[in-house]
């Protein structure tokens, strides 16, 4: 692994804000349009493009925001192709932990056949959208993934406006909390369904002026438990890019996506 942490944003003390690169996490990053949401994923996208031993997988329900991450990491736009990727991420948690039970170990190794693997999901508002059929089959998918993809070495993060009853359920929000990148939020209500309990007051996103985008409230397994105010670092698509294409050897693929079929 090339970097120890992922440097996110800077506190309001002036001290990096950062992410552990050396384990799974599984998180949000929220706020409304235009207040920094979409330069916190790029930041981070940076970051995990510098790392060693690591798969990473976006879906992309706009088809256009991460061009500059192409030939690094997998980009998925096929909308076809949103569900069988999800379950292919399941089946590979479920063979992590098959392997786990067969050699006795509640630790998974960290090599070429087991890497630390990124699924990032832009959009969860539209990407939980459509029939009800397949918003259902998605939703209970994600479920299990938020709940279980740790142990297994699995990262999960989530992209969107707004994180509420009306897009998933409680039961999967309770375990998108140990990392969280929150920008203005529209509203109290949308904080208090975002933040971990008992924490609303610690990160009232929804107070952060319209004029300052990139302003937000970050938390991690590095910040001790706590929210810290702090403003997201700055990247250029331009920028991105260079980084991605400067690291394209350390491109990981996630071979189990290799016999994925578009759903009918």
């Amino acid at each position: 692994m090339s970097k120890d942490s992922l440097a996110v944003a800077v506190a309001d003390d002036g001290s990096l804000i950062t992410i552990p690169a050396n384990g799974a996490t599984r998180g949000v990053i929220m706020g409304v349009s235009g207040s920094g949401k979409t330069q916190g994923a790029m930041v981070l996208l940076a970051e995990l493009a510098q790392c060693e031993n690591i798969s990473v997988v976006i879906i992309d329900p706009k088809k256009v925001g991460f061009f500059p991450c192409v030939g690094r990491f997998d980009i998925i736009t096929d909308e076809n192709l949103f569900t069988p990727v999800i379950e292919a991420y399941y089946g590979e948690m479920m063979r992590r932990y098959e392997w786990m039970k067969d050699h006795r170990t509640a630790t998974l190794p960290r090599n070429a056949d087991f890497p630390l693997l990124w699924l990032i999901i832009d959009e969860i508002a539209e990407f939980l959208s459509g029939d009800k059929k397949t918003v259902q089959a998605r939703t209970d998918v994600l479920t299990r993934i938020a709940a279980l993809s740790r142990q297994a070495n699995m990262s999960f993060i989530i992209i969107g406006q707004q994180l509420d009853t009306t897009v998933i359920p409680s039961k999967f929000r309770s375990n998108m909390v140990d990392t969280q990148m929150l920008f203005r939020t529209a509203s109290m209500q949308h904080t208090r369904l975002i933040v971990a309990d008992g924490f609303e007051d610690e990160a009232p996103a929804h107070q952060i002026p319209a004029k300052n985008p990139g302003q937000g409230y970050f938390i991690s397994p590095n910040t001790d438990g706590h929210y810290v105010a702090g403003k997201g670092l700055y990247i250029t698509d331009s920028q991105l890019a260079d980084i991605c294409r400067e690291h394209s050897n350390l491109y990981c693929p996630a071979v189990f996506l290799d016999d994925l079929e578009p759903e009918s």
